[in-house]
């Protein structure tokens, strides 16, 4: 089963509303001031339902990348030892690490 980005459902449901609106702008039995008023009401509608799950789609996004950040950093600090401990009988003086740095490249 594969579940649909927030992003498709929101294109979706809109293409889905004006669509909708299209034709029922063509069978209305309405005068064409009521349609534009109610055209009006409908999109005011629409621009606040997209607008909430645009904002939800974007917080469900932010939470999934800080869990994955917590996650990476959780894995890193398991699977590799402590850098500072690895490295502290190593003593160099910054001339020899000038050197060796002049001898990498």
């Amino acid at each position: 089963m594969s579940s649909k980005s927030p992003i498709t459902v929101i294109l979706a449901t809109a293409g889905a509303f004006f669509t909708g609106v299209a034709v029922g702008l063509l069978i209305a039995p309405k005068s064409g001031r009521e349609n534009r008023d109610w055209l009006k009401s409908q999109a005011l509608d629409v621009s606040d339902w997209v607008g909430q799950h645009s904002r939800e789609a974007i917080h469900e996004t932010e939470e999934k990348i800080k869990t994955i950040q917590h996650d990476v950093k959780q894995k890193i600090r398991e699977n590799i030892p402590d850098l500072y401990e690895a490295t502290s009988d190593v003593h160099l003086s910054e001339e020899e690490l000038i050197e060796r740095e002049h001898d990498r490249t």
